[in-house]
Parts: structure tokens; C-alpha cells; sequence
């Protein structure tokens, strides 16, 4: 993590589409916190983690485009978007409930998957996004020169 003016580091996350986390975690109900640099110290980007297994060990994606922006507690009507290139906090919040909590965090991570670089995905071989959006499979001998002809 490279250091900053006043030994800051900041996490810059802008070639990966999802946070992950491995955590073990109770029946509760979570938000997941991104503080970036802002003009603004209260601004925090949030999600929900509920846990399908409490007391499991579980895998949680989160796409880096998914988080809200908040202030004080409260969603903000006009959003910005997250300076993924300078994400210096990673935090978690139980939301009000009352008696004991449990969270346990093996790691986590930026990361992509086998089908996406940063917020790109990546086609296997074969297969096209057609106009509606819908990802499939070319027929045998069917090229993507021959489907988009001129606008490719």
C-alpha cells in the first residue's frame, strides 16, 4: 500500500468489481462501510451483509457499484459515487438491536471473478451479449464478424 503525504495509505480498488469477505456472523443484520477521501468526513458508502448461515463461515461479494452513499446515519438523496482509487476505511456496523452480537472476519479482499475485470465483464470464447443484454452461446461456425457485421 503506497504511503501518502501524511503516511495515510489509501486502497486503490478501481481494477476489481467486488469487495469480498469471509466472515462468520450472527443472525443480525450488518452494514459493510467504505470511507474514501471527500470533502465531506461523514460521508460513508454502505451495504447490507445479512448472513444466510449464522455461525458459518461464508463467502460475501459485494459489488464496489452497489454501495450507498450516506451521511450521518441517513441515505443521501444525491449520490456520489465512491473514489474507488482512494478507499482508506473498512468498517462494519450492527444495526440497532439489542443483545450480544457476534462477527468473526477471516479476510477481505478486492477482488474479480473468473468473468469480470473491474467493471468489465470478460466473454469465454464462443459466447456474445446480444442487443438485449443476454449472454449466449454462438452456434457452431457462427463468428461475432458474421452477428455485428458493419458495427464491429
Amino acid at each position: 500500500m503506497p504511503l501518502t503525504l501524511f503516511h495515510r495509505p489509501r486502497l486503490d480498488t478501481t481494477l476489481y468489481r467486488y469487495l469480498a469477505i469471509r466472515a462468520r456472523g450472527d443472525s443480525r443484520h450488518w452494514f459493510l462501510n467504505l470511507q474514501a477521501d471527500s470533502l465531506y468526513p461523514t460521508h460513508l458508502w454502505q451495504h447490507w451483509i445479512y448472513f444466510k448461515t449464522p455461525g458459518q463461515w461464508e463467502t460475501v461479494m459485494i459489488p464496489f457499484q452497489d454501495f450507498v452513499l450516506t451521511a450521518n446515519g441517513f441515505v443521501q438523496a444525491r449520490q456520489i459515487e465512491l473514489d474507488r482509487a482512494k478507499v482508506k476505511t473498512v468498517g462494519f456496523s450492527v444495526v440497532r438491536q439489542p443483545r450480544e452480537f457476534s462477527l468473526e472476519v477471516d479476510w477481505i479482499a478486492a477482488l474479480n471473478t473468473s468473468t469480470t475485470l473491474g467493471d468489465y465483464d470478460v466473454l469465454e470464447k464462443g459466447t456474445e451479449i446480444d442487443e438485449k443484454g443476454v449472454v449466449r452461446r454462438l452456434k457452431p461456425g457462427e463468428t461475432l464478424e458474421y452477428i455485428l457485421g458493419s458495427r464491429l
